[in-house]
């Protein structure tokens, strides 16, 4: 079987799509690196969007 290890570069996305339940916050707390990791898409004018499919809150709670 021949297996071909891939590195991805970050740097040449043009843009991200994140989970935010346990990718950017877990419970009410944000994940260490998140901060630094938005600033870096901001400071890289690199396009984002951040989807959840957790149905726990929503703005009306």
């Amino acid at each position: 079987m021949n297996m071909i290890k891939s590195i991805i570069d970050f740097n040449e996305k043009k843009g991200f799509i994140c989970d935010m339940d346990g990718v950017i916050y877990h419970g009410n707390q944000i994940l260490p690196g998140v901060p630094e990791f938005i600033q870096w898409l901001h400071d890289e004018k690199k396009e984002y969007l951040f989807l959840t499919n957790n149905s726990g809150y929503t703005h009306e709670n």
